[in-house]
C-alpha cells in the first residue's frame, strides 16, 4: 500500500514504473521503503539499483527493520548507515562490513538513539529527540 504521507514527486508500487523512473532520470533521491520485502522479491534488480544508480547521480536509501534483510552485496554498496536498535547478530555483521566497532553497541540503544556511520569518518551516536 502506498503511503500518501510521503511527500514525494513520484510514488509507485509498480516495479516497471519504478525502474523506468530510475533509469530515465538523473540526480534523484530514491527511497526503497520496506527494503527487506522489496529486495526479497526483486533482489537482482535492487542490486543493480545499489551498484549502478550512482552513475546516474542517484542517491539510494534502503529502509528496513533489520539489516540482514538487505543482501550483503547491497549493504556493502552503502556509504552511510543510520542504525537504530538492532539484534546483536545484525550489529556484528554491520560492524565487520563497515569496519566500525561502535556499531556493535546498536543492540543497546534506547528509544530515539541511533548510530550514524559514514565510511571513512568516525561513527556518531545521536538521538532523534535532540536534533
Amino acid at each position: 500500500m502506498l503511503d500518501p504521507e510521503w511527500q514525494a514527486d513520484f510514488i509507485t508500487g509498480d516495479q516497471q514504473l519504478f525502474l523506468d523512473a530510475v533509469w530515465n532520470n538523473t540526480n534523484c533521491a530514491i527511497f526503497v521503503d520496506e527494503g527487506g520485502e522489496t529486495i526479497g522479491r526483486y533482489n537482482k534488480l535492487m542490486e543493480q539499483l545499489a551498484t549502478k544508480s550512482r552513475h546516474w547521480g542517484h542517491k539510494c536509501f534502503f529502509i528496513t527493520q533489520r539489516a540482514k534483510q538487505i543482501s550483503t552485496n547491497i549493504r556493502t554498496q552503502c556509504s552511510e548507515l543510520v542504525i537504530f536498535k538492532q539484534s546483536l547478530n545484525d550489529t556484528k555483521d554491520l560492524a565487520h562490513e563497515f569496519v566500525e566497532p561502535m556499531i556493535n553497541e546498536a543492540h543497546t540503544l534506547a528509544d530515539g538513539e541511533f548510530i550514524y556511520v559514514r565510511k571513512g569518518h568516525p561513527a556518531l551516536k545521536l538521538n532523534v529527540f535532540q536534533l
